[in-house]
C-alpha cells in the first residue's frame, strides 16, 4: 500500500448535532510510527474524591507487525470485494487480537455506495457479529443515515480496524500501531467502493484517516 492516498472529500460527522462538514479535498498522508507500548490512562476517584490518574501497562499484548502486501484479482467489484474479504478473515494477525468466540470485523454495505461511513474499531455487539455498527452507536447511525433520506443499504460502513482492541474491560482507542496495520484494509475497500465522501465517524477516524495531530 502507497503511504499517500488519493481519496474523496472527507467529512466529519458530528452523531450529537447531526451535522455534516466536509473539510476538503484531501491527500491523506500515513505518518503513523509503532508504539513501543500502549498506556490507558483512566480517570478514577480517590477515596477522599480527588481525581486520580491511573496508567495501566497494556504492552503485554502481542506486537502488531508491519502490515503485509496483498495481491487483488483483476476483476468486478463484487468479485474484489469478496477477495478483500477473504483475505483480512483469513489474516493471522487480526485472528491472534481477536477474543475466543468472537470474530474479525469487515466493512458492509452497498459497493456503488456514493458515502461510506468509516469508524474506528468494533466494539462488544460488532465483534460477535462481525459487522460494524450494530450496536447503540450502530442504531444511531441508521437514524442518522434515515434522516438523510437513505437507509443503510444506499451506503458503505466500514471501520479502520479489524478486530475490538483488546483491553481487561470495556473499550479503548485503538493505537497508531493498530491502525497502521489494519488502514491497507481499509483503503482498499474505499477505492473498490470509489465513493463521492467518506464520513469519519469520531475524532479517533479522523486521526486515522488524515493522520494524528501531536498538538
Amino acid at each position: 500500500w502507497r503511504n499517500e492516498w488519493d481519496l474523496p472529500s472527507v467529512v466529519r460527522l458530528d452523531s450529537t448535532k447531526n451535522l455534516l462538514y466536509v473539510v476538503e479535498e484531501i491527500t491523506l498522508r500515513n505518518k503513523h510510527e509503532p508504539s513501543e507500548s500502549i498506556i490507558k490512562h483512566k480517570k478514577e476517584k480517590s477515596p477522599r474524591g480527588e481525581k486520580i490518574t491511573i496508567k495501566q501497562n497494556l504492552s503485554c499484548f502481542a506486537h502488531i507487525p508491519e502490515p503485509q502486501a496483498f495481491n487483488l484479482p483483476d476483476a468486478g467489484k463484487t468479485e474484489l470485494w469478496n477477495a478483500l474479504r477473504e483475505i483480512v478473515l483469513g489474516d493471522k494477525v487480526c485472528a491472534q487480537h481477536v477474543k475466543p468466540g468472537k470474530k474479525i470485523v469487515f466493512g458492509v454495505g452497498n459497493l456503488n455506495a456514493k458515502i461510506f461511513f468509516c469508524g474506528e474499531a468494533a466494539g462488544a455487539d460488532e465483534e460477535i457479529k462481525g459487522e460494524p455498527f450494530v450496536g447503540n452507536a450502530g442504531q444511531l447511525l441508521t437514524k442518522i443515515i434515515a434522516a438523510m433520506g437513505l437507509s443503510r443499504s444506499d451506503v458503505y460502513i466500514g471501520n479502520i480496524m479489524n478486530w475490538r482492541p483488546e483491553v481487561p474491560k470495556g473499550n479503548r482507542p485503538p493505537t497508531e500501531e493498530e491502525m497502521r496495520y489494519c488502514l491497507p484494509y481499509l483503503k482498499a475497500q474505499i477505492e473498490i467502493v470509489n465513493p463521492q465522501i467518506v464520513v469519519a465517524l469520531g475524532m479517533t477516524a479522523v486521526n486515522g484517516l488524515l493522520g494524528f495531530d501531536p498538538s
